[in-house]
C-alpha cells in the first residue's frame, strides 16, 4: 500500500517539478512533442528509481555482506556466499563496522545464490531463549521465517529452492521445501543473549545454524561456490542506476501485480532483458539523469520519515 501511494504521489509531484519551468516560460504555447516525451521520460525515470531502488539496494547488500576483503570484527556478520556470518558480541557506540542499537540479540546473516543449487538450512532445538531467522527475497519481501515464536522450539530443516525449481532427485521427507521468489536470498537472524557470561551459550546456538548444498546433504560431495559478480554498469555513468536495475531484473522475477509498471518502463529502455539506451534521444537521457537525482531525494526523504516512525514505535533503527 505504501509503495503504491508513493508511486502515485511521484507521478503528480515529479511531473510538476519538470513541467513547471517550461510552462512558466511560455504559458500560452502548446507543449511540443519533444517536451511531452521529455516530461514522460522524467516521470518514468523517477518511478523507475522509486520502484527499483529496493532491488538495486538489496543487490548492493548481497555484495557488501559477502565481501571478505574487508576486515572482519567480532560485531561483523559478513561471510562468503552461501555461508553464515555471526556477530559474536553486542555492538557499542564505538563500533564502526555494522553498528546497531540492538542490545539483547546477536545478529547472523547469510546471502544465498540458489541459482547454484538448492540449500538446506538447519536450525537446532532452542528452548531457553528467543531466536528467529527471517528470509527475504531481493525485493526485500519477507517470504519465510523460522524461530521460537513462529515455528516452535524443535530442530528444523528447510530446503530453499529457486523459483520454478523442479527436482530431479527424491527430496528427503525430513526437509520442508520452501520455494524462494528470487534466486538470491538474504537470511537475517537474531539470537537472544542474556546478561553476564551468556555469550558462549548464544554462540553454541549460532554455530548450529548451518547451510549445506542439497548435493552435499545427499551424497557428502562439497560444491564449489562462485562468488557474486561485481555491480553492474560503469563507475561514473550517470545512467548506471538504470543499467543496474535492468541487469538485476534478469535474475529477479517481477510479481504479476507489478508487470504494468514494468511495461511502462519499457518506454525508457528498461525490461526484464536489461536496459537498452541505444534508442533513447538526448532529451530523454537528460530527463532520466535528472530523474535519478530527484528519485534519490524522494527515497531518502521517505526512508528518513520511516526511520523516525520506526524509532518512535519500537525503539531502534532498521538496518535498511
Amino acid at each position: 500500500m505504501f509503495k503504491k501511494t508513493l508511486l502515485a504521489s511521484v507521478l503528480v509531484v515529479s511531473s510538476s517539478l519538470f513541467v513547471l519551468p517550461a510552462i512558466a516560460a511560455v504559458p500560452t504555447k502548446p507543449m511540443t512533442a519533444e517536451q511531452a516525451m521529455q516530461n514522460e521520460s522524467y516521470v518514468l525515470g523517477v518511478n523507475a528509481y522509486v520502484w527499483g531502488s529496493t532491488l538495486v539496494r538489496m543487490e548492493h547488500i548481497a555484495r557488501q555482506y559477502t565481501d571478505m576483503t574487508q576486515p572482519i570484527s567480532d560485531t561483523s556478520y559478513r561471510a562468503p556466499l552461501n555461508e553464515f556470518g555471526h556477530a559474536r558480541r553486542l555492538s557499542t557506540p564505538h563500533d564502526l563496522d555494522m553498528p546497531s542499537a540492538n542490545r539483547d540479540t546477536l545478529y547472523s546473516s547469510a546471502v544465498l545464490d540458489l541459482s547454484q543449487g538448492p540449500m538446506v538450512l538447519s536450525v537446532p532445538e532452542v528452548n531457553d531463549r528467543y531466536y528467529v531467522i527471517n528470509m527475504f527475497d531481493m525485493w526485500h519481501n519477507l517470504f519465510q521465517y523460522v524461530g521460537t515464536r513462529e515455528t516452535g522450539q524443535l530442530a528444523k530443516q528447510l530446503l530453499l529452492v529457486p523459483p520454478g525449481w523442479e527436482s530431479n532427485v527424491d527430496v528427503p521427507r525430513e526437509l520442508q521445501v520452501v520455494e524462494a521468489p528470487t534466486s538470491k536470498v538474504w537470511l537475517w537472524g537474531r539470537t537472544q543473549v542474556f546478561e553476564g557470561s551468556d555469550d558462549v551459550f548464544a554462540h553454541r546456538i549460532q554455530d548450529q545454524y548451518t547451510l549445506t548444498s542439497l548435493q552435499e546433504y545427499l551424497d557428502g560431495e562439497k560444491v564449489a561456490v562462485t562468488p557474486l559478480p561485481p555491480r553492474a554498469g560503469e563507475e561514473g555513468d550517470p545512467l548506471r542506476f538504470y543499467e543496474e536495475l535492468g541487469a538485476y531484473l534478469k535474475d529477479n522475477p517481477v510479481e504479476e501485480r507489478q508487470q504494468a509498471m514494468l511495461g511502462q518502463l519499457a518506454k525508457i529502455g528498461i525490461t526484464e532483458q536489461g536496459f537498452d539506451r541505444s534508442n533513447l534521444s538526448v532529451a530523454t537521457i537528460e530527463a532520466m539523469i535528472k530523474a535519478v537525482q530527484d528519485g534519490q531525494s524522494i527515497v531518502m526523504a521517505q526512508q528518513k520519515n520511516l526511520r523516525r516512525l520506526r524509532l518512535k514505535m519500537v525503539g531502534f533503527m532498521p538496518l535498511i
